[in-house]
């Protein structure tokens, strides 16, 4: 991961739409937890976990221009809610409490 970021292979897009910030956020689903495990051993140096991080965040805050009123939005706060709590940033995975769980929470009509 850390040769292809270096290699400049992942970008995030220039044009900001809809369409590019859901795709990411679905991609961000099954990367973030392989992450978690990976940053964990030896096979990632300090280095290549801020590296990774950096690319991360800036890709979380690349899905924020989706409204993220659909399923969309609950995994996108479920992201912001793991990267939060993997890189120590509680307002990033407050955000994602918010966003995520409780907005979907306040949206569920009466009758579930």
């Amino acid at each position: 991961m850390r040769r292809r970021l270096d290699a400049r292979y992942w970008r995030c897009p220039s044009k900001t739409n809809w369409s590019s910030a859901s795709a990411a956020v679905a991609g961000m689903g099954p990367l973030l937890p392989a992450w978690q495990i990976l940053r964990q051993t030896s096979a990632a140096s300090d280095e290549d976990r801020q590296v990774i991080e950096d690319w991360l965040g800036r890709v979380a805050a690349f899905t924020e221009i989706h409204p993220g009123e659909n399923s969309v939005g609950t995994q996108r706060g479920a992201n912001f809610m793991l990267l939060g709590l993997m890189i120590g940033d509680r307002p990033l995975y407050d955000k994602g409490v918010q966003s995520g769980y409780l907005a979907q929470l306040r949206a569920m009509r009466p009758d579930g």
